[in-house]
């Protein structure tokens, strides 16, 4: 039961990490990208491109490290509560 715990508390670690990485990051990118395109006058294609780009790359390496955690988390959940059954049903067939 101890490891389905260390499973699920890593989950949610990656998941929480993922989205901070992923959506925080592009937050912080587009605000970026879009202050720089204030500061300049009119921006060229390429910059624009760039400025999407630069944000995107965050969400794209956050939200697969997201559903990585994700999975772990529900594996270890289930693993938890498949090793609580099985001991109550060993506790049970002891006593009897």
């Amino acid at each position: 039961m101890r490891q389905a715990i260390q499973i699920a508390v890593s989950g949610v670690i990656l998941l929480v990490g993922g989205l901070v990485l992923g959506f925080g990051g592009t937050l912080n990118r587009m605000i970026a990208a879009f202050n720089n395109g204030a500061e300049s006058a009119p921006a060229s294609p390429d910059q624009v491109a760039h400025g999407i780009f630069s944000p995107l790359l965050s969400m794209v390496v956050g939200i697969p490290i997201s559903l990585f955690g994700l999975c772990l988390v529900v594996s270890g959940a289930i693993a938890y509560v498949v090793a609580r059954e099985l001991h109550q049903y060993e506790t049970a067939r002891e006593r009897v």
